[in-house]
């Protein structure tokens, strides 16, 4: 746990505090070393443990190399074992956590699917010695009226005969 900003031993102070922008740094870079620890313990995501140490730690000693000077020399050590035993304990967590290496599964190619072919529809020619139905309906019962749209239609309709 980090000394908050004012802390130090019981006599008088010898320096200044833990300046409250290293303080806000280095709360926010342990907690992201727990969650990266967390989900590399708890998750085996090894390369969260490697984050730790390549990134999470080197802003943390960035941090801590650019205290300024006249920050107390009790507070200062406090911090720095504290680091070095907080880097032990992640080490010795994360040395249980391997490397999975899985293979993403590979994509099946993409399926062909045919398409249907849709015959299409050819008028009948008449037999030579057949008439079309069509005059053949219109000659029987009276004839026939064309569809509403103005063509056959392909049915004719047949008129009540007159009467």
């Amino acid at each position: 746990m980090l000394l908050p900003a004012g802390c130090g031993s019981s006599e008088d102070p010898k320096g200044e505090p833990l300046p409250a922008e290293a303080v806000a740094e280095l709360t926010r870079r342990l907690d992201e070393v727990q969650r990266r620890f967390d989900d590399g313990t708890k998750e085996g995501n090894a390369g969260a443990c490697k984050d730790i140490e390549t990134d999470s730690y080197k802003g943390i000693d960035a941090t801590v190399a650019n205290l300024p000077q006249d920050v107390d020399d009790d507070v200062r050590t406090a911090l720095e074992e504290s680091l070095a035993r907080l880097r032990e304990l992640t080490r010795d967590g994360c040395s249980g956590v391997e490397e999975t290496h899985t293979e993403p599964e590979p994509t099946p190619p993409p399926q062909t699917i045919p398409q249907e072919t849709i015959p299409q529809q050819t008028e009948k020619e008449p037999k030579k010695d057949e008439e079309p139905k069509q005059k053949k309906q219109d000659e029987g019962a009276g004839g026939g009226t064309p569809a509403p749209d103005g063509g056959t239609g392909g049915q004719t309709v047949p008129l009540p005969p007159e009467g």
